[in-house]
């Protein structure tokens, strides 16, 4: 909201100095033989040091009364800040200039409304003593590509003012603009430029002739529409005709081209941009303002509506994530040892032995392409002698890559953070979320090891990326809950498309389970599996074992497709999809899957809820053990781990925030539910925590339980 007040504020300044500009103008040209415009030019500007586009915080984060105040209060300034460049055409430049961050949302809606919109090299803007943990392992200064623009925010339903929206039109067209404003963040600086919606610093003459050559379509379609038309319902009329020429008037298409945005929330956005595109073009600000009143309603509305509550709330955890305060560490130094930047490692191994030489994190790069080059420089220049191992109590070690690749690392480290991926998801947007996890010898001083913790979530922090602190491997525990309960209730069925269906339908996820053990490949899950039996096996505690579901089921199977070449999507064989299924479509169930892997008889019939709560159950008893043996520490990043690991679609807000959402009585059914599955031996391993019993016996939601004091 700040963000949107300080335009407003900037614009009262911009439209009093050009009325200034212009009258004086208008008054020392009277008797002027040549009248010349005079040469305003207003420039909004992001620069390091000057965020300006950037909001404090993401507007998803307010609550629900304030989001509806934000969309309102950034219709109207968005609607005069069009006015303003339309009135002042003629005499004042509007241009927009970023170097340094993103553009999105409403800075994004600042941005394209200037008549110039252009990204500066970082190379010329970057700052004196740049801090080295701002810049990911394996590159050097980030390129003006890597700067990402457009609204994000529309997977929540915020949505681009109605003006703006009619401004994106007069640049790429009423189709484009439908289409890719959901997904315009995902699209590379470059990308945008060819299509003529931005100019890069370095950009060729090429790509400006590119784009001069679609301008006689863009402004054919803005006759009819602004010109020709003269009703609303002709404006309609002529843009729906443009998007059925491509196909777009069919649901399946709009919601595949959506990208990550919820179908519900998709077909609002599909009817509130037809709503803004159709609206008159030529109407006064005041009328405009009237006019989109319904617009606004609608969009109040559809922020109240159980997606967007949950596409929202998944938002939230992704930021709170970032936003947890960290103490100061002990030193600045970063040193990156990426394996792109191999030759200047032993330049770098000098400054760390230098007598002068202080603290230092260290992060190392154990990629599958690099772990053998950094296994030797552990070995070789960091631990190899008496005088080396004497400087590691200065040294935070944050090693960068899958937990299995730095098993050898860490056989040679007294102390080690291991940052990885939480998700396979790398094309959903999930595959950002990281896993940060503490590995210490025995010993090892306690100060020293909350540094090296320390030392990995400000990299993250710094680098904006969300993270999980987990004291074990909480995302492959949810995983295989999930995944093992699927393969238990597809050998009681005749079709394991059941399965996949419930998973999808009654949970949310954006894929069923045994297209996510394909995602995730055979020859992993199974070692996951093995890796929580050799875990189980060694709990000390006889009642965590027997909360824990037996995963030796799911792990037998996943062994034997693996011995038969089915090793999952990746595979040429596949898994129990064919090798061309894509990770984020549905489908059904290849023979494979009921032939090679589950029991084809049928035991007894479940329907899709039954199924659904199964396997709801499962992911819950793991949780709830994560939360009170403190391996997880917040119920935010149970969450967010479900979103990430396993796929709960954002609109679903993660699998505990969705349970709260089901009802009051939700959770005490689903209880009573898994109670009778154990006692009657359908499913011992499906006893509720007791978490879960304390939580129905006090009548307390995954929302106050850490209010609650049972954890």
């Amino acid at each position: 909201m700040a963000c949107v007040q300080a335009v407003a504020g900037a614009l009262d300044t911009v439209e009093a100095h050009c009325n200034t500009a212009v009258t004086s103008h208008t008054a020392t040209s009277v008797d002027s033989a040549l009248k010349i415009a005079p040469a305003i030019t207003v420039t909004w500007c992001a620069l390091p040091h000057c965020s300006f586009f950037a909001a404090a915080q993401s507007p998803a984060e307010l609550p629900l009364s304030q989001r509806v105040d934000y969309v309102t209060a950034k219709e109207t300034v968005m609607e005069r800040f069009n006015c303003l460049v339309a009135r002042f055409r003629e005499r004042v430049h509007f241009a927009a200039v970023v170097s340094s961050g993103s553009v999105l949302d409403f800075g994004a809606e600042v941005f394209f409304a200037c008549v110039e919109r252009r990204l500066l090299s970082l190379q010329a803007a970057v700052c004196d003593g740049g801090d080295e943990a701002a810049a990911p392992v394996g590159s050097s200064l980030p390129s003006v590509s890597t700067i990402s623009v457009g609204f994000p925010l529309s997977r929540v339903g915020i949505f681009p003012s109605t003006s703006t929206v009619v401004s994106m039109r007069r640049l790429c067209g009423s189709l484009h603009t439908v289409k890719w404003i959901p997904v315009l963040h995902t699209y590379d600086a470059s990308s945008l430029a060819d299509v003529g919606l931005l100019s890069l610093s370095d950009a060729t003459a090429d790509a400006s002739d590119k784009s001069r050559t679609k301008q006689w379509t863009l402004l054919l379609e803005q006759l009819i529409i602004e010109r020709v038309c003269q009703s609303p319902v002709q404006r309609r009329w002529a843009i729906e005709m443009l998007l059925w020429s491509r196909s777009f008037h069919d649901a399946a298409v709009r919601h595949k081209a959506a990208g990550a945005m919820s179908a519900d929330i998709a077909d609002a956005w599909h009817k509130y941009a037809i709503g803004a595109l159709s609206r008159n073009p030529l109407s006064t600000e005041l009328d405009t303002a009237r006019g989109d009143a319904g617009s606004v309603t609608r969009v109040h509305l559809l922020l109240t509506t159980p997606p967007c509550k949950g596409a929202a709330h998944a938002l939230q955890v992704h930021a709170r994530s970032l936003r947890r305060s960290l103490p100061p560490l002990p030193h600045h130094r970063f040193l990156a040892f990426p394996r792109v930047q191999y030759s200047l490692w032993m330049d770098k191994v000098q400054t760390l032995t230098a007598e002068k030489s202080v603290g230092a994190v260290v992060l190392l790069d154990c990629s599958e392409k690099a772990v053998t080059d950094t296994l030797n420089l552990v070995k070789t220049h960091l631990v190899g002698t008496a005088t080396q191992r004497a400087r590691l109590p200065y040294l935070n070690f944050v090693l960068i890559g899958e937990a299995a690749a730095t098993q050898r690392m860490l056989q040679h480290l007294p102390c080690a953070a291991v940052i990885s991926s939480a998700s396979a998801f790398c094309e959903m947007g999930h595959a950002s979320v990281q896993q940060v996890r503490l590995y210490v010898s025995p010993n090892w001083p306690a100060d020293l090891q909350q540094d090296t913790l320390l030392a990995a979530l400000t990299y993250l922090k710094r680098r904006g990326v969300p993270h999980v602190v987990a004291a074990s491997a909480a995302p492959q525990r949810l995983l295989l809950a999930l995944c093992n309960e699927a393969v238990l209730i597809a050998r009681s069925l005749p079709d394991a498309t059941v399965v996949e269906s419930a998973a999808k339908e009654q949970l949310g996820l954006c894929l069923g389970p045994f297209q996510l053990m394909d995602a995730y490949g055979t020859v992993t899950v199974a070692t996951m599996a093995a890796d929580e039996r050799t875990r189980t096996a060694a709990a000390s505690d006889a009642g965590a074992r027997a909360a824990v579901t037996p995963a030796h089921p799911l792990e037998s199977c996943m062994r034997s497709m693996a011995r038969e070449g089915l090793l999952g999507a990746r595979g040429a064989r596949g898994g129990f999809y064919g090798p061309a299924v894509a990770m984020n479509r549905g489908g059904a169930a290849a023979p494979l899957l009921r032939e090679a892997v589950l029991s084809t008889y049928v035991r007894h019939h479940m329907t899709p809820i039954q199924v659904g709560n199964r396997l709801r159950a499962a992911v819950l008893n793991v949780a709830c053990e994560l939360l009170t043996r403190g391996e997880v520490q917040l119920v935010d990043d149970v969450d967010l781990l479900s979103m990430s690991a396993l796929g709960w679609r954002e609109e679903t807000g993660g699998v505990l925030y969705q349970v709260d959402q089901l009802g009051a009585d939700a959770l005490p059914r689903l209880v009573e539910h898994m109670t009778c599955l154990a006692s009657t031996g359908s499913a011992p391993h499906l006893a509720p925590h007791p978490l879960l019993l304390r939580m129905v016996a006090e009548k307390v939601r995954f929302a106050n339980l850490h209010d609650s004091g049972l954890l």
